[in-house]
């Protein structure tokens, strides 16, 4: 399986300075805000944003001082007993967990999903809609995922239409966002690298030039 990196934008790149795995499930936002802003206990600072995911033990900081985030890096933290994990924040590869191009894959059904949070993953994404329960869809039904070049995008292949429709139906909420979903039909991709954008056209005269 390979991954496909798409470089990010300058902006998404510096949205955060460190990345925290292995939080105990015990713990509220707060006292993980408070323990990276104590200088004493973290070597940390007063902290800009923080998005912090319970269900996932992990959070994504950011300083207002960003010349205290090696400092932080190079301490050993311990949260309730707990050892964490915290490092330099890299973002997430656009990734594609699908098989090799088949036949098959002209049997699939796609979705789009619109409004996911950025520490959502692909394994996030895979559990959530191969659990009936939750999302009306149904175990080992998903065969792709592939993150969309927006932000909060994902496109989901199943090989039930059935379950995709049921999937579509339903109102989807994953970590308490509000999700939009919907039918999607992927554009070949060989037909998309033929295209080329034009423009700058004053009139009409001047795009009948091109035909």
């Amino acid at each position: 399986q390979s991954a496909l990196y798409i470089p990010q934008t300058p902006a998404q790149v510096l949205k955060w300075h460190l990345q925290v795995h292995g939080l105990p499930t015990n713990i509220c936002e707060d006292e993980v805000e408070m323990y990276f802003e104590s200088r004493k206990r973290s070597n940390g600072g007063e902290l800009e944003d923080m998005e912090f995911n319970p269900s996932t033990g992990t959070a994504l900081l950011r300083f207002v001082d960003q010349s205290v985030v090696d400092s932080v890096c190079s301490k050993e933290h311990t949260l309730k007993s707990v050892p964490l994990n915290v490092c330099h924040y890299q973002p997430p590869p656009v990734q594609d967990h699908s098989p090799s191009p088949s036949a098959g894959e002209a049997n699939l059904f796609w979705i789009q999903v619109t409004g996911l949070l950025k520490s959502i993953d692909i394994p996030m994404l895979e559990m959530y809609f191969e659990n009936k329960r939750r999302s009306g869809g149904q175990e080992g039904c998903v065969k792709r995922v592939k993150f969309g070049l927006s932000p909060g995008v994902a496109h989901i292949a199943f090989d039930d239409q059935g379950v995709a429709d049921r999937v579509c139906s339903r109102q989807q909420c994953l970590l308490k966002q509000l999700l939009k979903v919907k039918r999607y039909v992927p554009e070949d991709e060989t037909a998309m690298k033929k295209k080329v954008l034009v423009s700058g056209f004053n009139n009409k005269d001047d795009a009948d030039m091109l035909e």
